[in-house]
């Protein structure tokens, strides 16, 4: 209180100049919770700093109303609530000095000069600070528990339900979500080392890293076991949490691996590619979806990619677009960003929002071209107009589209009751005999609410699913008959469900399960007796749970089947999958010589086109096409 009330006669900190080849490192100094955080500041070369401090990694939060304030050199600085809760927490863990670089406050964040050289450093900060900090936040949802547990290495306890909930909650913390943390936590040759709550011990990666692979066995796998045992339904919504944390996981795990085997033989990653890796994360900022991953990028990147805050959102996503097209020479970004312009009226309709977090739905890069290596294009052959606005391309106009359908939407009841609108009379017996085998299971039905809704709300969707899908059939057939003999049945399935290349091998598992579900869910219309159905609710139940909470962002779930999506049918006989809202009209066009990337284009004024997506074409038909000599001549098209 006393330091509350003398606060108004201390004055405000005020920063020295900083030169380019220079840090500001942070002393933390020790002392008494009743006592304010007192720090000072140090300028030295990056260079003579290296393995002197600690990095910070931390969630700025959003702007809070009330600053909390520091002392620094005499001088009060006021920095948000978020980074003093984890300045208090490492002063309470050591009674020593600490040398520390926290990005608020050793970088200007009134100097837009300053914040744009001290950005581009940040990479090379967090690669040579001796260590790197994470500050999870305060204690909550049981974490006190999971930080005690691993600091006493009790692994038994691992694999019980307390723990695996308590350890998804800490992985479902908001910090885990941004993009900035990323590189935080990659860059450094040494694991992280992990802090949550007050008064708790600090805990390494590699200790915490451990703990999951034995809560959740699985995790340890390059795939997903998508069915453990399905009698298990108590389990279900536990599971259903951990995989929508265990993409997290594996994006911090493979990243860190790839940048840690970098060399001057294996480069560390075009822009491309980190925007790709980084897609599922968000920033307060959209151009931190750019600026934030600089540091994972290869020299070229951040030589052409300048992180300046004065530049717009539009023109910061724009000019990475361009550099993405001209320099790397890849139209691979189109793969995982949808042209989405809702949020971005004023985008062409050529530039991605990097910002939009759909692109977790993204199409996958190599069956786009029924090849496996990188998208390539020539980068000389890519050009725009002079006021940046229009992309001229080469490319050639394949089919006209005749008819698009969209997919059904997944129904997301929330309790028994919400399904019984959706069930006619022979649903509603249908629904009648699984709680029946339910409770011959020995499942409680009161405790099964939520999950049998699930259950039931997926049915229903399944069965809409296997109408589009016949729907979709049929346009593909009357396309195929005129140009291949016979119908490619498995060429459909892989185009709709795997997406993946054919010549991959792709997930057979998945796809003999997505043929059986299809083929239950059509029995299921017309006959009610449930002796089969009931030999495949075993097989098929846990698989009908995942598809019912949409994990269409598991990469081998069906993902083509999104709402945002279409199948198309063109008059010259051409169909597939596309991004966007692919209306009758709209032009299937190939763009990019050599990657030979499908997109759907819509005619707008005059010669120019604006570009609604990319689509995913019958496995091998583009290649044989284009062998062939059939596909016409390549020209120029302006996309606007």
């Amino acid at each position: 209180m006393m330091f509350e009330m003398a606060q108004t006669q201390v004055p405000l900190f005020e920063y020295d100049n900083l030169a380019r080849d220079e840090i500001r490192v942070l002393t933390l100094l020790p002392g008494n919770d009743a006592d304010p955080i007192r720090c000072e500041f140090k300028s030295l070369k990056r260079t003579a700093a290296a393995s002197t401090f600690s990095a910070l990694s931390y969630l700025w939060g959003p702007e809070p109303q009330d600053y909390e304030t520091i002392i620094v050199g005499g001088c009060r600085l006021p920095i948000r609530p978020s980074l003093h809760d984890a300045l208090v927490a490492l002063r309470r863990a050591s009674l020593e000095k600490q040398r520390l670089w926290v990005d608020a406050l050793c970088i200007n964040q009134f100097s837009p000069e300053e914040k744009k050289h001290q950005i581009r450093q940040m990479g090379q900060i967090y690669t040579c600070a001796s260590s790197v900090t994470v500050w999870l936040g305060k204690a909550a949802g049981d974490s006190d528990y999971v930080m005690d547990t691993i600091s006493a290495g009790r692994s038994a306890e691992y694999t019980t339900r307390r723990f695996m909930t308590a350890m998804i909650a800490i992985f479902n913390r908001p910090w885990f979500t941004r993009t900035w943390v990323v590189q935080e936590f990659v860059l450094n040759r040494k694991p992280p080392v992990i802090a949550c709550g007050f008064n708790k011990p600090l805990i390494s990666w590699t200790d915490f890293n451990d703990a999951y692979v034995t809560a959740f066995p699985q995790a340890a796998n390059a795939e997903i076991a998508l069915l453990p045992d399905p009698h298990r339904f108590e389990m279900l919504p536990l599971l259903d949490s951990w995989l929508e944390i265990h993409r997290v996981y594996r994006t911090f795990e493979s990243f860190r691996a790839g940048i840690q085997s970098a060399s001057p033989e294996r480069p560390t990653y075009a822009l491309h590619s980190a925007l790709y890796a980084t897609r599922i994360f968000q920033a307060t900022d959209p151009r931190d979806k750019v600026y934030g991953v600089l540091g994972m990028t290869n020299p070229e990147s951040q030589a052409h990619i300048d992180p300046n805050y004065a530049k717009s959102v539009d023109e910061v996503f724009h000019d990475a677009t361009l550099y993405i097209l001209c320099h790397e020479a890849t139209p691979a970004v189109y793969t995982f960003l949808p042209l989405d312009r809702s949020a971005r009226p004023g985008l062409p309709s050529w530039v991605p929002d990097f910002a939009n977090l759909a692109a977790g739905r993204y199409m996958g890069v190599p069956s786009l071209v029924d090849k496996g290596e990188d998208l390539r294009h020539s980068g000389a052959e890519v050009r725009v107009s002079e006021r940046g606005r229009r992309l001229m391309v080469r490319g050639v106009v394949l089919d006209v589209v005749e008819e698009a359908v969209k997919p059904p939407a997944r129904q997301q009841p929330t309790g028994l009751e919400g399904v019984e609108v959706y069930l006619d009379g022979r649903l509603r017996e249908v629904m009648d005999a699984v709680r029946e085998w339910m409770r011959g299971q020995g499942l409680v039905e009161e405790a099964m609410g939520e999950e049998a809704a699930k259950f039931l709300g997926a049915m229903v969707y399944m069965i809409e699913l296997s109408k589009a899908v016949d729907q979709m059939e049929s346009m593909a057939r009357s396309c195929t008959e005129s140009w291949a003999e016979g119908f490619p049945t498995r060429s459909l399935r892989h185009m709709l469900v795997i997406g993946q290349d054919v010549q991959s091998g792709g997930d057979e598992t998945m796809q003999v399960l997505f043929d059986q579900l299809l083929g239950a869910m059509r029995e299921l219309t017309a006959t009610i007796d449930m002796v089969d159905w009931r030999l495949r609710i075993n097989d098929i139940a846990l698989l009908l749970n995942l598809i019912s909470n949409g994990l269409s962002r598991c990469g081998n779930m069906p993902s083509s089947l999104d709402p945002g999506r279409r199948f198309f049918a063109g008059h010259g006989g051409w169909y597939g999958v596309a991004e966007g809202d692919v209306k009758a009209g709209d032009q299937l066009a190939i763009l990019f010589p050599g990657a030979n990337v499908p997109f759907i284009l819509r005619e707008t004024n005059g010669d120019c086109y604006e570009m609604i997506g990319v689509a995913r074409l019958p496995p091998g038909r583009l290649a044989m096409e284009i062998k062939s000599g059939r596909v016409g001549e390549f020209r120029e098209i302006t996309i606007e």
